[in-house]
């Protein structure tokens, strides 16, 4: 079980585990410059930093933390002027390759589906926050987070839609309070899945009205192991208003939760809830913050990711420092990203529009 902690952000040394290192060698970002983020207060960074934590292995030889997952943000988050006020989570795992393959693998298909259509979930999460006068960024601003052209957070017709319903689940203990830059007392829980129930806060009920989103299909979970569920549940953050001891309000969607929620070993796991204080004045922001400026921060480094895992696959194929990581399918991928198998291969290829053929309803 991977230990927990939060560390002042410039106290702790990160760099790359060497087997990451190599397996993205062959990674190309459309990035060319870092986006500003000067227009964002420090309890907003704070936010996204805390958006999910940080899974290294200790190298005990030169007393670091090594990085199992590439975070960009992490760059942004560092010039920032206030950056020493920071505070990191870390999750710090005992074996490199059971996270290494989970994370830079397994979790970039889960997200595939809700990661290509942000775009136009950003045109109406904008919409409706702007319609119940909500204080948010402008079009131009997210677009400029995302490193997109304004023009193309457009509204986008899209099969499928967002369930409302409340998380289901029961009881247990275990917490620290920690506070965040600006001194608001928040906590941070490990809590059994089957231990609580979850539902949107009120707020962000309003903002998810009618958006189109990707349903899951029954077959996606049962494709996950056991242990892949475990690590993919410890790297998620829910962020949350305590309604009473055993009911929370969810303050983000979190779709990856909702699908891992489902395996049938999920109940018996523990997942992360960082509890803000229900007095928090600054609700409104904290909502806005979590649902629209931290995915468009994340767009870019995501957005080429079926062609990332085709060279990942490739490099791990090829490479002998990396013959001890286990390795998936390709079709097994496919399967969890809902593509056809012939849309995860390397840019080199003839790009064809693959990326659109939609499984999820076949």
């Amino acid at each position: 079980m991977p230990k927990s902690k939060k560390v002042i952000l410039n106290s702790v040394q990160l760099q790359h585990h060497p087997k990451l290192i190599t397996l993205l060698s062959g990674d190309v970002f459309s990035l060319s410059v870092l986006p500003t983020i000067h227009m964002l207060t420090i309890e907003q960074v704070q936010l996204i930093l805390d958006s999910p934590p940080i899974p290294v292995a200790r190298n005990s030889s030169y007393g670091t933390c090594e990085q199992l997952v590439d975070m960009p943000l992490l760059d942004l988050q560092r010039i920032q002027p206030s950056y020493q006020k920071l505070i990191a989570p870390l999750l710090i795992n005992k074996k490199a390759e059971p996270a290494l393959t989970a994370l830079t693998l397994i979790k970039p298909t889960l997200v595939y589906q809700d990661q290509k259509r942000l775009p136009e979930m950003l045109h109406h999460l904008i919409c409706t926050s702007k319609a119940h006068g909500f204080s948010t960024l402008s079009k131009k601003r997210f677009s400029e987070l995302a490193q997109l052209s304004p023009s193309a957070i457009r509204a986008k017709i899209v099969r499928g839609g967002m369930s409302k319903q409340p998380f289901i689940a029961k009881k247990n203990r275990q917490q620290g309070a920690r506070k965040d830059p600006c001194g608001n007392a928040m906590k941070t829980k490990q809590r059994l899945i089957s231990s609580f129930t979850l539902e949107y806060h009120p707020m962000v009920a309003s903002i998810l009205s009618d958006e189109i989103t990707v349903q899951f299909t029954p077959y996606v979970v049962e494709q996950l192991h056991e242990h892949e569920i475990q690590l993919l549940l410890q790297t998620l953050t829910l962020h949350v208003i305590a309604s009473t001891s055993d009911h929370y309000l969810l303050l983000m969607p979190e779709p990856l939760f909702a699908l891992l929620r489902e395996h049938p070993c999920a109940q018996s796991q523990k997942v992360s809830l960082c509890v803000h204080p229900s007095s928090d004045n600054n609700i409104e922001q904290t909502i806005t913050t979590l649902m629209l400026t931290l995915p468009a921060l994340q767009y870019n480094y995501q957005s080429s990711s079926l062609k990332i895992l085709a060279t990942r696959l490739d490099t791990a194929k090829s490479n002998p420092a990396l013959s001890s990581i286990s390795l998936p399918k390709k079709n097994r991928l496919a399967l969890l990203a809902r593509v056809s198998p012939s849309a995860i291969r390397t840019p080199t290829h003839k790009i064809v529009n693959n990326d659109d053929k939609d499984l999820s309803h076949e």
